[in-house]
């Protein structure tokens, strides 16, 4: 029935602008349901959705693969991490960290990453943001553990940031964080550490930054104050 459905929306020119792949349940055959997104006749209706919200573990590996391929124009994407204490899950989220750095570095000009429950891979996954650094405005972990993290220096290359957020985070060190303070993070309008670990040094960083914000933000008012003042006398002195 849905192959059917999905093949009728195709051939009408139909396209889906958002995504949402969940399979907690798993009495079902989610691996066939999710593969029938992926074949080619349903290619045009998902080729230009915008958002993916992907929280499922397929053990078909055919899919992620296929996914990366026929959506690059994803503008918002939501990843949740499965790292499973199964050997066999296990094995699965190490194949899948490849293929989501894959479906990272495939999008053409991605502005919104979330990725939830980072624990393992990040040499797998990190570098994959170097593609993005033109594009992306938001990044944000949420439920990460970096205690295997060496360094999130890929996120100082993103010049145009404008939001940084840690949610439910630990272990999140100096050393990991250090590339990151002296970064030039010029459009940069908020950096959150929401119910996440921070040490001496990282509330260091957050009050020069909301400092130096606060000053910027006072100074474009004043500007723009004075440049409105400029506009009205000089419009007032033409009516005259």
């Amino acid at each position: 029935m849905l192959p059917a459905l999905l093949e009728i929306l195709a051939n009408r020119d139909l396209a889906l602008q958002s995504l949402e792949l969940k399979n907690h349940d798993r009495r079902g055959d989610w691996d066939r349901e999710f593969m029938h997104l992926v074949d080619r006749k349903i290619r045009p209706l998902i080729k230009p959705v915008k958002k993916i919200y992907l929280d499922c573990n397929v053990l078909d590996a055919r899919f992620l693969p296929l996914l990366s391929g026929q959506c690059q124009r994803v503008r918002h994407l939501y990843i949740v991490m499965h790292v499973e204490k199964s050997k066999k899950g296990s094995i699965i989220c190490e194949r899948d960290a490849t293929y989501y750095a894959k479906l990272i570095e495939k999008q053409k000009s991605l502005e919104i990453l979330a990725i939830e429950k980072f624990t393992k891979y990040f040499k797998n996954i990190l570098p994959s943001f170097k593609t993005q650094i033109q594009s992306l405005r938001v990044i944000e972990f949420i439920n990460s553990n970096f205690k295997e993290c060496e360094s999130l220096e890929v996120i100082a290359s993103c010049e145009n940031l404008e939001r940084l957020i840690f949610r439910g985070c630990n272990n999140l060190s100096t050393k990991i964080l250090r590339p990151l303070f002296n970064a030039n993070f010029s459009k940069l309008k908020e950096i959150s550490f929401e119910s996440s670990e921070r040490n001496e040094e990282i509330e260091i960083w957050l009050q020069k930054f909301n400092n130096n914000y606060f000053h910027t933000q006072l100074l474009s008012n004043l500007v723009m104050e004075r440049i409105l003042s400029i506009y009205g006398y000089l419009s007032s002195w033409f009516l005259l």
